[in-house]
Order: structure tokens, then sequence, then C-alpha cells
């Protein structure tokens, strides 16, 4: 209508907006953010707790692989420490996978995966650890058995001058590949041989005499006393 008259300073609730709306409105807004944040924390909390629970599980996995009192990896001696190294660190994988697998969402499994890559790198530490440790031992007693066997063969061949050098050989590449494959100093091996050789000699000497052959362990003895060291040549 033309003649109607309006106030100019008619508030602006009388036309459906002001401040009763803009309270209203943000009161709403900030409830949406409340109830926004509170949905987004307990998703986190959930996140966090299922990633606990894959971690522990992955742990306890890894310290069944490595400790078990019957069957943990670390328990193996000898041969079947390094033959197993291999088996022990394929299977942790598996079970890393597995749990993996099971977790919810892209942010548990991006959690986890940290967690797991640490855990996968001390186990493998670990494993190679022990079969080195393993690997020395069953080295050292594998070629302290050799020595002893080609050592009584030397002795009760020496009637057979060819086959008693071909055992005082074996003993002397027995303990040069001893020292290649453990790193051992030039200096060590000369020292190991000489030893090696004149312990063998003195033996031989031993047996002649316990066998009444005189002469002939006089003869030897002249022959290798070069090899024989002094400490024992006073007995002799």
């Amino acid at each position: 209508q033309p003649n109607i008259q309006v106030q100019q300073n008619a508030p602006l609730e009388a036309f459906g907006g002001g401040a009763i709306v803009e309270q209203t409105y943000g009161a709403a807004q900030r409830l949406a953010n409340t109830a926004f944040a509170v949905a987004a924390e307990e998703k986190r909390n959930t996140d966090e707790i299922q990633t606990l629970d894959a971690i522990n599980k992955l742990k306890a996995q890894k310290n069944d692989l490595l400790m078990n009192h019957e069957r943990g990896f670390l328990n193996r001696r000898g041969r079947n420490a390094f033959e197993g190294r291999d088996t022990t660190i394929q299977e942790f994988e598996k079970k890393r996978a597995e749990i993996l697998e099971s977790l919810a969402n892209d942010q548990q499994k991006q959690a986890f995966s940290k967690w797991a890559f640490n855990e996968q790198s001390d186990v493998i530490e670990q494993v190679d650890r022990h079969v080195f440790r393993e690997r020395e031992t069953y080295d050292k007693e594998t070629t302290d058995a050799s020595l002893k066997m080609f050592y009584n063969e030397a002795i009760a061949n020496y009637q057979y001058p060819a086959k008693m050098k071909a055992a005082m050989d074996a003993q002397l590449a027995i303990v040069m590949d001893h020292a290649r494959r453990t790193g051992k100093s030039e200096q060590w091996l000369i020292q190991q041989a000489g030893e090696i050789t004149s312990r063998t000699n003195a033996a031989i000497i031993d047996r002649m005499l316990a066998n009444g052959e005189d002469r002939s362990a006089e003869a030897f003895y002249k022959e290798n006393q070069n090899r024989i060291l002094a400490s024992e040549r006073g007995g002799i």
C-alpha cells in the first residue's frame, strides 16, 4: 500500500534478523562445533587405543619368536641358530602384515607402521647379533674338533711319512681357513701354525719313545727340531 508509513528506527528483529537471530545461530554453530570436536576426539582416542593394542600384539609375537623357552630364536645354539635366521625374520614379517591388515583405517595403519618398522629393525639386529656369536662358537668348536682329529691321525701314522705329512698339512689348512673366516691377523696365524706343528712333532716323538723306537725318535727330532718350540725341546 503506497500510503503505509514505516518508522525509520524499526528494529531489525521486526524483519526476521538482528541480535536474537545472530545469538541463536551462534549458539547452534557452537553446539555443532562442540559435537564435531567431541566426535573427533572420540575417533582419535579410538584410533590410539586400537593402534596401541596392535603394537602390544606385535611385541608379544616378537617376544615369542625371540625368547620363547622352547622355540625362541635366541635360545638356539650353534648351527641351529644361523640356519634359522631367515625363517625367524620372515615369520615376524608375516605377523606384522597380519596385524596391520586387521586395523580399521589409514590413520591406525600409519601409526602402527612407524612402530612396526622400529620393532622389525630390532628383531633383525638381535637375530644377527645372536647368529654372529653362535657362528663364532660353532666355528671354534668345529675347527678344534677337526684339528684334534688330524692331530691324532698324524701321530697314528708316524710310520707312514706320506700319511703323517698329509695329516699335518690338513691341520695347517684348517687353521688358515679359520683365520680367514674370523678375520684373524697374519701374526695370529703364524703363531697358531707354529704351535700346531710343534705340538704334533713332539707328540710323534713321544709315541716313538713309548714304542721303544729311540733311534727313530732321535732321527726325527734332529730333522724337525727347528719346527719344535723351545719350551717343548727341553722336555724331549
